[in-house]
């Protein structure tokens, strides 16, 4: 998986659990740059990162809370939520973090196309 896939896939991530871009001007450089602005979870506070910083594809306490957002939905009519989420906990079952993210960008292509 390239850099610009996971890239664009921890950017979808972000913005389903709240995530907002803000610019910051650093006052050395005369600069503005990007960062996002993530809302408190159970995890951490509201913090800062570049995007490309975003350890969802890397990092279990980055990916648990999306996680749990996503099998506290209810969805009890539609089986291909169900299905999605059944993968979600598979690879948290198997402790794979690669499948689990790939299953929350599967559950959050779904739930943006079907919302």
């Amino acid at each position: 998986m390239n850099e610009e896939t996971i890239e664009g896939n921890n950017k979808l991530i972000g913005e389903f659990m709240g995530a907002k871009q803000v610019k910051r001007y650093n006052g050395i450089s005369n600069s503005t740059w990007q960062v996002w602005k993530f809302p408190n979870t159970s995890f951490h506070d509201t913090i800062e990162s570049f995007i490309d910083d975003t350890p969802y594809h890397t990092s279990f306490d980055w990916i648990m809370p999306v996680g749990s957002k996503i099998t506290s939905m209810a969805f009890p009519s539609d089986s291909k939520a169900i299905v999605l989420m059944g993968d979600i906990f598979k690879a948290v079952k198997m402790f794979d973090i690669k499948k689990l993210w790939l299953a929350v960008v599967e559950f959050i292509n779904w739930y943006n196309k079907n919302k």
